[in-house]
């Protein structure tokens, strides 16, 4: 309700929206070194080497720079997640430094729990501001899968680590478990930016894409943030992108500790292994 309701936006915000695990940390890694390309050429600084900071210290501050609004922790260690409470203070002592910055707001909440008016302001419907939204997908399949494994690893679940695939597709199918129905889910945010009229400040990505697609699915995002689709990335900033985003180096880097295997395999189809015919 306190996000819903009193969460404070700032007109340039970027929602960065996933159900659970279908690629969002490997997607917020490469917006935020977007990010910093745009803030750099903001300033007349060079995007090219803004990216190049960002891999040579494989993309830190993460959970500081883009915090996980419903969330209340900070794995201090492994740089993951803040909330968003303690998100303002530190975004208000990043602005200090950096006048030109923009916030990555990273949520797994379906659109009627995410704030209100992402689109427009309660006190003035006539505010243009320039929040955009990026929404995350995957095959809902191998979404299962992954989200299986990860209830397995959670530390702090219980008795569910227990489970077996077969009664973890059952509950999903029954809408028992976090975050609901993936097929609603996602239609719920989509119809959010349809009925406002923003489908233009919508981009989506296919996780798919992004792992055997990537260059492609890169300029995309790129073209998005920047504004500017006639501006082609370099060749060096591509390849440096690309390995921002590599799903070797995030498993070696990557560990929160309440997870096991947090980046478990990232593989397109793994769930031919777990579905059988029926399911």
């Amino acid at each position: 309700n306190d996000i819903r309701n009193n969460f404070k936006l700032r007109d340039n915000d970027i929602f960065l929206a996933t159900y659970p695990r279908v690629g969002t940390t490997m997607t917020r890694r490469v917006v935020l070194a977007l990010l910093e390309k745009k803030m750099a050429e903001m300033e007349n600084l060079d995007g090219s080497l803004a990216i190049e900071k960002i891999l040579e210290n494989n993309v830190k501050d993460m959970g500081k720079n883009s915090p996980f609004i419903e969330f209340e922790e900070y794995y201090e260690d492994n740089d993951q997640d803040v909330g968003f409470e303690d998100a303002e203070r530190l975004f208000d002592e990043y602005e200090k430094n950096s006048p030109e910055s923009i916030r990555l707001l990273k949520t797994h909440l379906p659109v009627w729990l995410a704030p209100k008016n992402i689109f427009s302001d309660e006190s003035d419907s006539t505010t243009n501001n320039n929040r955009k939204i990026i929404l995350v997908t995957r095959n809902p399949r191998d979404n299962m899968v992954s989200y299986y494994h990860m209830t397995k690893n959670y530390k702090t679940n219980g008795d569910i680590t227990n489970i077996d695939f077969p009664t973890f597709f059952q509950m999903s199918l029954e809408n028992e478990i976090m975050y609901g129905d993936f097929i609603d889910w996602h239609n719920d945010w989509v119809d959010y930016c349809q009925k406002n009229n923003k489908m233009d400040r919508l981009h989506i990505v296919y996780y798919e894409d992004l792992v055997q697609k990537t260059e492609e699915t890169i300029q995309k995002l790129a073209d998005f943030l920047m504004e500017k689709p006639t501006t082609k990335l370099s060749n060096s900033e591509m390849t440096n992108l690309k390995k921002i985003c590599d799903f070797k180096l995030m498993k070696e880097t990557i560990k929160p500790p309440p997870i096991t295997d947090f980046i478990r395999k990232g593989v397109v189809g793994d769930a031919e292994n777990y579905f059988d015919q029926g399911m």
